[in-house]
């Protein structure tokens, strides 16, 4: 697929060809339909938000489940998703008191990076 990427906090993204990995467990893989560009991702282009590059920004999205990885339960393919920035991760305090945006465990989850990134081919 083509996409913009960030290798450098600060610096231009890269239109290129990228070749995504099969979802690993507790990962599903999504066919974007649409995606937009929030304050949230100009903080990580610019590196404030340190999420690890490299990186394709615009995760506000509307997409199609294309597969599931192992231990995935509740999705299938063909089911419409959207995104968010918050990764809860489902098992704290404020996860399991349905105040998700509040997750205390976000940081964990959605800094450390993509176990799929680390494992895309950028051509």
């Amino acid at each position: 697929m083509r996409a913009a990427v960030l290798h450098k906090y600060n610096q231009p993204l890269t239109v290129e060809e990228v070749e995504i990995a099969k979802p690993h467990e507790g990962e599903v893989l999504l066919k974007i339909k649409a995606a937009g560009v929030c304050h949230s991702d100009l903080y990580v282009l610019e590196g404030s938000t340190p999420v690890p590059p490299p990186l394709i920004p615009g995760h506000e999205a509307v997409a199609v489940v294309e597969e599931v990885g192992p231990a995935v339960s509740g999705l299938a393919p063909g089911d419409a998703v959207v995104t968010s920035f918050i990764w809860p991760c489902g098992r704290c305090r404020n996860c399991a008191r349905g105040m998700e945006n509040l997750c205390e465990r976000f940081a964990d989850v959605r800094l450390r990076g993509s176990s799929s990134m680390e494992s895309t081919t950028y051509t």
